[in-house]
């Protein structure tokens, strides 16, 4: 049985080559007539045959000519093309899309259409795959719709289908979605409306109402509270005698003290600083960019209830609050921290208020804890030296093996007593003593470059020493 193609088609069809002869059976199983045309070598509609309500014949005709199923007012079904041997196009009520064609639309604008079809009055079913989020569309009347919002921008393609539980046609319709609008922190509101357009603030929240956005405002409850509460951090000594290392089980704590001053005439509520609303911020050496955390440890919700431990009530006297964060909460995977030097501090950070003030105005009948110290409050910032101790070992070792390949003793001897003073001091985890045989390693090599060395071996050793310096931070 020949598959139909949609009438869409016309058009685009035409007979190629007469060459192959085949044939065609043509069976109206339809209520009505159905006309048989001829798509010629031009695609011009041909007129062959007329077939009443179960009347059927068979059609000689050629491979790569398409014949065209009219209604007797000339409406186009259906296009069957035939194959090598006689095949049979049953002429049903089937229904068709009509061409819906490709789409485009900016963000924030709204694109409907009604998928169509043309073709029997049988019952039909329509659908429509994968749909974006927010599009809608109505399998009873086919209306489709969607607003793309400001973070939607690019090319999806939906699939409508329509059948009638014998045949099913679709089509692919690609909808273009241009980047108009821009939404650089993707919450949905727009940079030249957000008032917060670098951080993600879908609610908008503007508790002062001065147009900055909460997340954005350093003093979101007014300027009366700008520079109240402030923020240092303390970096506890290490663990070892190595110091800091990439060794994820080996802590790096750090303690964030913060002090909430009184604003004169205004009493306020701040959440007392915990390990998970003291954020640690990491720069790698020479750079500008936060290191993102490898996770984000979550406490429990706070509560704003009477006698809550989450609160501490600020009146007239200043006060101050500590906890310690383990940087390895946050960095559990050794290769976040690899070997070097970072800037490390903490802010403590806070948005929670109390849920039954809503947009400003207290909703509970006992009353609410209000205003609640929102913002951000950054300390300055230390700087701490991570260190490889495997990596810087394994290096070394490499390394003396090279040395003793050397076939002169003398330099032999004298490059291998600094090499294994670093070995040895990095075994008892002395990593700023090992520094010093490596830099003399160093400078011994390059004075020996092009005599008692090559210049190539000099610059393999210097290459390896200086790697072995990077992975304790020598410098």
């Amino acid at each position: 049985m020949l598959t139909p193609l949609s009438p869409t088609l016309e058009g685009a069809l035409i007979s190629i080559v007469g060459e192959t002869p085949t044939s065609v059976r043509f069976v109206n199983q339809s209520s009505a007539v159905r006309i048989i045309v001829w798509l010629d070598y031009t695609g011009q509609r041909v007129f062959y045959n007329s077939l009443q309500p179960g009347q059927s014949y068979v059609q000689e005709t050629f491979l790569t000519h398409p014949w065209l199923i009219t209604t007797a007012q000339g409406q186009g079904l259906a296009i069957y093309l035939p194959i090598a041997e006689l095949a049979t196009a049953v002429l049903s009520t089937n229904a068709f899309l009509v061409f819906v064609g490709p789409k485009s639309i900016a963000e924030s604008q709204n694109l409907a259409f009604t998928v169509q079809t043309i073709g029997g009055a049988e019952s039909l079913t329509l659908a429509a795959y994968p749909l974006p989020d927010g599009a809608t569309f109505n399998a009873q009347t086919g209306q489709f719709s969607w607003t793309p919002t400001g973070y939607q921008a690019g090319l999806y393609r939906i699939n409508f289908t329509v059948t009638n539980g014998e045949h099913t046609d679709f089509e692919e319709v690609p909808i273009t979605v241009l980047d108009t609008i821009v939404d650089t922190d993707g919450d949905g509101m727009p940079d030249d409306i957000d008032n917060c357009p670098f951080v993600s603030n879908p609610d908008q929240s503007d508790l002062d109402g001065n147009g900055v956005g909460d997340v954005c405002d350093p003093a979101p409850l007014g300027p009366q509270f700008v520079d109240k509460t402030t923020t240092t951090s303390t970096v506890s000594r290490p663990v070892t005698s190595a110091g800091f290392t990439t060794n994820p089980t080996e802590p790096i704590v750090v303690t964030g003290t913060v002090t909430f001053d009184p604003v004169p005439g205004h009493p306020y509520y701040a959440v007392i600083p915990t390990p998970y609303n003291l954020i640690p911020r990491v720069t790698a050496q020479g750079g500008t960019s936060f290191i993102d955390a490898d996770r984000v440890p979550e406490g429990l919700p706070i509560s704003f209830a009477d006698g809550s431990p989450d609160l501490a009530l600020i009146t007239t006297t200043s006060r101050t609050f500590s906890a310690q964060v383990n940087l390895r909460d946050w960095y559990a995977n050794p290769a976040s921290l690899p070997a070097g030097q970072y800037a490390v501090a903490l802010e403590y950070v806070n948005f929670a208020r109390d849920p039954d003030v809503v947009k400003g105005v207290c909703t509970a009948a006992s009353g609410c804890f209000e205003p609640t110290w929102m913002g951000i409050a950054p300390a300055a910032s230390t700087t701490i030296a991570v260190r490889d101790t495997v990596a810087g070992g394994d290096r070394l070792g490499r390394l003396i093996v090279d040395v003793q390949a050397l076939p002169s003793d003398a330099i032999q001897n004298a490059l291998l007593a600094k090499v294994e003073a670093a070995r040895d001091l990095v075994a008892k985890r002395n990593l700023t003593g090992a520094c010093g045989p490596i830099d003399a390693f160093i400078s011994q090599v390059q004075a020996q470059s092009g005599k008692n060395l090559t210049p190539a071996q000099a610059s393999g050793f210097v290459t390896q020493a200086n790697e072995v310096g990077a992975l304790l931070v020598c410098r």
